[in-house]
């Protein structure tokens, strides 16, 4: 459940409505991704996050890193990079579009700033393992991006923004839009955006050196410019039709298209040179501390058909079929190719890990909802999903390959409302896949409704991941000169004589909660533990290559807070907490790069009815890593921002808006990347 939402929604309203409007949000909010079915928060026994597009307009979000970085229960690093929900990161957060894949990298690390806030209607979050539903990747929970669809009315919006941090790097100009309306039968919607950034660097010193036993150093230490922020130029445009063929059929198309170029320097802890290693002579001598220069040139296109069937009253049909294609061309050269024995820089980028690819996810759904009666509602489906890979690095000689991997899938859920306050919400599903195992997952949840300030939920429910074809398939140099071969790789020219099983990843979560709300609070608590199993670990047991293992077992057990309060007539509070204890059972460690404690307090003041401000302050604990086999400690941070909205009586539906970012200008220690500083920005908004 998710205690903003009212607090804003009613910011925008009058004030006497407040207490109405809290109460009907909190309770009464219709999601869509906890159960693939219409259902209202408060009988819903999955935890779930919302943000609506009101809140994101309340931030002065950009892009998906800027509307993470508000959401409670996502964490996002500094620098943007792979998003985690309650301790589960990288690859076990799924992140879908109106419910359907889209093709990207093997992480999510960029896609966080390539959607841009224009295009976001809301964003469900589901916390806690969604395999049963969902299939692979929804090892620790679900981002669904649900995006903005035709209205009956037209109605548009115009907006631009800019801003930079207090030293004038970092700026970020955006401006974008969206229409939508309807037409006879025909409804429609469409938006874009455009965005340029500007470079944030921050020198650093690096000495090269030769790989060796020990490292030997070359030349003199020298400055570089780090780019921590990538300048870069990122474009969007898409839309959606739907058309009423009858009053029971609706059939809908959706397209969008992405280009982003960046460009950045940096420096490699290891960069293979054109240097034979007398040693081994298959492999060249690696060199530590290079100065690197990157230049990325990425699209994405995606096109979506669906149709909704209502067959009767109490029968529905869902259809949606997509395709989304993602191009990447990725080359790394470093200026210091001479020291590394290339003839060219050009040359130097074949010691990189880079390259050309091509991503292809295509998804299938087909599903069924009958409602024999109020108590009961059964969903039965089918969904194929093809992940498809085109590149240079699953060939031992670097020539394009492509590696494919198809799963069909069943599932099948049922609603029940037992008694008036007792609910039940279950679900099994089967993936099988053609390469590697196959899985069974099941939830299980029920919600007990006291009355509106307290209803009991318990949940649990299973998620998998299965290998990807990175894991499965990756045939080609790291940049210390090792190879990297998937387990189903064989290459005796580095030892590798058979192929190995790699098998999924599994997760187990068990959650009490309870939720509740009044006149003018809301709250929502939670205790969960999630078990993981099979992880998927890299194995460097040989000396001449890595490659991949089920590993550790990982225990995550922890405790969630939020809650709302109307403090005074136009001053509302909002407080978030979430505390882990997180611990890799073979190593007896906590998890790396995971916070154990995040904390969030927001104040929002009207000011007048014209003028509102936000105050939002966050906490995000410590974080363990490891570096050069060392095991050390990134401090925590507290990043606090400013936010500022006038809509001024004499320009009717105009927002002027602005924010200072990190006023205290807070510091993150490099190893999770890096912050702008103080950041301020302004803009405004224009609707029609």
């Amino acid at each position: 459940m998710k205690t903003r939402t009212p607090l804003l929604l009613c910011m925008m309203a009058t004030m006497p409505a407040f207490a109405e409007d809290i109460q009907r949000v909190t309770l009464n909010e219709v999601v869509v991704t906890a159960t693939k079915t219409e259902r209202d928060i408060s009988s819903t026994p999955v935890s779930t996050e919302v943000y609506t597009q009101s809140e994101i307009e309340a931030v002065g979000a950009k892009n998906l890193k800027d509307i993470f970085h508000n959401i409670p229960g996502i964490y996002l690093p500094p620098n943007g990079g792979s998003m985690s929900i309650r301790g589960v990161s990288g690859k076990g957060t799924l992140l879908l579009i109106d419910g359907r894949r889209i093709g990207s990298e093997y992480s999510n690390f960029y896609d966080t700033t390539r959607i841009p806030a224009h295009r976001v209607e809301r964003v469900e979050v589901i916390k806690g393992p969604a395999g049963a539903l969902y299939g692979s990747d929804a090892l620790g929970g679900v981002i669904n991006i649900i995006t903005k669809k035709p209205e009956d009315e037209l109605e548009a919006s115009i907006s631009t923004q800019s801003g930079m941090n207090s030293e004038g790097q970092a700026e970020v100009t955006e401006v974008g839009g969206d229409v939508r309306g309807r037409s006879g039968k025909t409804g429609f919607s469409a938006w874009f955006s455009a965005q340029n950034t500007e470079s944030y660097t921050e020198t650093e010193t690096a000495q090269l050196q030769k790989g060796g036993q020990p490292p030997k150093n070359v030349g003199s230490p020298a400055d570089v410019n780090v780019t921590y922020q990538a300048p870069s130029e990122i474009f969007n445009i898409g839309g959606e039709l739907n058309h009423d063929v009858t009053k029971d059929l609706l059939l809908k198309v959706s397209a969008s298209y992405m280009e982003e170029s960046r460009d950045a320097v940096g420096i490699a802890n290891a960069y293979r040179s054109n240097i034979a290693n007398p040693k081994k002579p298959a492999f060249n001598v690696p060199f530590l501390n290079v100065e690197t220069h990157q230049k990325l040139e990425n699209e994405r296109t995606d096109i979506s058909i669906g149709a909704d069937y209502n067959v009767t009253d109490t029968l529905t049909i869902n259809w949606q079929s997509s395709q989304s294609n993602y191009k990447k061309e990725d080359t790394i050269t470093t200026p210091m190719w001479q020291q590394l024995g290339y003839t060219s820089e050009s040359q130097s980028s074949e010691g990189a890990t880079a390259g050309t690819g091509r991503s292809t996810a295509i998804d299938h759904q087909l599903s069924s909802t009958w409602t024999p009666n109020e108590r009961n509602r059964v969903l039965v489906g089918s969904e194929y999903v093809e992940d498809k890979r085109k590149a240079d690095f699953f060939s031992s000689d670097g020539s394009t390959s492509t590696q494919t991997i198809q799963t069909t899938s069943l599932f099948a859920q049922h609603e029940w409302q037992a008694t008036d306050p007792l609910s039940f919400v279950y679900g099994l599903r089967s993936d099988d896949r053609k390469s590697g195992d196959d899985a069974v997952t099941f939830n299980a949840g029920g919600i007990y409704q006291f009355n509106k300030a307290a209803n009991l939920r318990l949940r649990y429910a299973q998620g998998f991941r299965a290998p990807d074809s990175q894991e499965l398939y990756m045939n080609r140099f790291m940049p210390n000169s090792k190879r990297l071969l998937g387990t189903e790789v064989i290459d005796s020219a580095y030892g590798k004589n058979t192929a190995s099983d790699l098998e999924s990843e599994h997760s187990d979560n068990y959650e009490i909660g309870l939720l509740g709300s009044g006149k003018d609070w809301s709250y929502n608590v939670a205790i969960y533990q999630n078990q993981i199993t099979d992880s998927i670990q890299p194995d460097d047991s040989n000396g001449n290559y890595r490659t991949f293992k089920n590993a550790s077992k990982v225990s995550i057990t922890g405790f969630e807070f939020s809650g709302s309060k109307q403090l005074m007539e136009s001053l509302y509070l909002d407080l978030y907490a979430n505390i882990m204890n997180t611990k890799d059972d073979d190593t007896n460690e906590r998890l790396e790069y995971t916070p154990e404690q995040l904390y969030s307090i927001t104040l929002d003041y009207q000011v007048t009815p014209s003028l509102s401000t936000m105050l939002i302050a966050q906490y995000v604990g410590d974080q363990d890593y490891t570096e050069k086999n060392k095991r050390k400690t990134a401090d925590a941070y507290t990043p606090v921002n400013v936010k500022l909205s006038y809509s001024p009586e004499a320009i009717h539906n105009t927002d002027f808006f602005a924010g200072i970012d990190n006023i205290l200008d807070t510091k993150v220690d490099k190893a999770l990347g890096s912050n702008v500083g103080t950041y301020v920005y302004g803009g405004l908004r224009v609707y029609f």
